[in-house]
């Protein structure tokens, strides 16, 4: 299965993710509040398996056996399933959009259109890729810890302070 994790809004995009996975013969997996009733209803009728809310122990276990995290967000202030996935040794496909990129760097698929061959394309990549993916995806996590936003978030006061 395919795993989309996020808000069901229009801007996180879920049917593009569930698009792409009907387009690669994946069933797709969706995990977080149902913000848009409509858009969960579409999203359960384009055969996806909305869950809603799920338990942090459930939610890594999903991570873990996903073939692919699948964000398609139109915007992302930062991206922390990208960072999840990627600790839990689950490949990343992500729109390039928002903090996204910067996130995930290489260690990831990111793709440029948000449409179900676009995203059906990055998928397939990653399936073929998963070694690398995987390997850099734990080593690009390990760069995000509390430890080292403390750090930082300390010397951008002290330089705004200086």
């Amino acid at each position: 299965y395919l795993l989309f994790v996020g808000a069901i809004q229009e801007r996180k995009d879920p049917l593009a993710a569930a698009a792409a996975a009907s387009a690669v013969g994946l069933p797709l997996v969706a995990v977080g509040p149902e913000k848009d009733a409509r858009l969960a209803g579409e999203l359960r009728l384009a055969g996806a398996d909305v869950r809603g809310y799920v338990s942090k122990d459930e939610l890594a276990e999903l991570y873990r056996g996903a073939a692919a995290l699948v964000l398609p967000s139109q915007y992302e202030g930062f991206g922390l399933p990208v960072v999840e996935a990627m600790a839990s040794g689950t490949p990343v496909v992500a729109a390039r959009a928002g903090a996204v990129p910067e996130v995930a760097d290489e260690a990831a698929i990111l793709v440029d259109d948000r449409n179900a061959v676009a995203f059906a394309g990055g998928i397939e990549r990653a399936i073929a890729d998963r070694e690398r993916l995987v390997s850099a995806g734990l080593e690009r996590a390990r760069l995000f810890t509390w430890a080292e936003t403390a750090r930082r978030t300390l010397d951008t006061y002290r330089s705004v302070l200086a």
